[in-house]
């Protein structure tokens, strides 16, 4: 186990972000009904991502909510921070952004290219949203504006962005507005993490 320092227990934790579609807020269990109906109409591309980990066709709603009451106790715990992402009623989840330790990922996988320094106080981000024709390339509003939000209101060193091969579209955006960092294979899962930076 890679034993590093993820978050200053004396450093307050972002709350909120509002952009001009969306608002950013820690994901709980009374989000669940929203994000069950996110969760399961991207389905495919969550499935893709994952290597056909997550969620399952038969994933329920009660699977869900303890999935969220994880997250919540992690949130709380500062282990790592998960961010729904509605729109501006709040009322429709449109997905979510998860900041995990750098060690999580150390230890599931191996680094191919580049480099993922063990180092306190620096996390991955990943992030999905739904597709709906509603909110056209939400996703190049959201990358700037949660990159942004992490540089200043968080207590993080740096913070890694990742995706998976499994994402060209979302590949080509963190190419296109931030730099390559690494690669890393994990091991069991099939799947390939890209990681950017700034």
């Amino acid at each position: 186990m890679i034993d590093l320092a993820y978050y200053p227990s004396d450093a307050d934790v972002p709350h909120e972000l509002t952009t001009k579609r969306c608002t950013l807020t820690m994901l709980t269990a009374e989000h669940n009904a929203r994000d069950y109906l996110a969760v399961m109409s991207t389905g495919p591309r969550l499935r893709a991502r994952t290597d056909g980990r997550w969620p399952v066709e038969e994933f329920t709603a009660q699977q869900n909510l303890a999935d969220l009451e994880k997250h919540e106790r992690e949130h709380g715990n500062r282990e790592a921070f998960t961010f729904t992402i509605l729109d501006r009623t709040g009322n429709h989840c449109l997905g979510c952004l998860y900041l995990r330790p750098v060690s999580r990922m150390l230890e599931r996988g191996v680094v191919t290219e580049g480099a993922l320094p063990p180092r306190d106080y620096s996390s991955t981000a990943d992030f999905w949203t739904v597709e709906d024709e509603r909110f056209p390339d939400l996703e190049a509003e959201l990358l700037p504006a949660m990159d942004r939000w992490l540089r200043e209101e968080s207590a993080f060193d740096r913070v890694y962005w990742t995706t998976t091969e499994a994402e060209p579209d979302q590949l080509q955006l963190l190419a296109a507005t931030l730099r390559s960092a690494f690669v890393v294979e994990t091991r069991n899962e099939g799947v390939t993490h890209v990681g950017f930076c700034r």
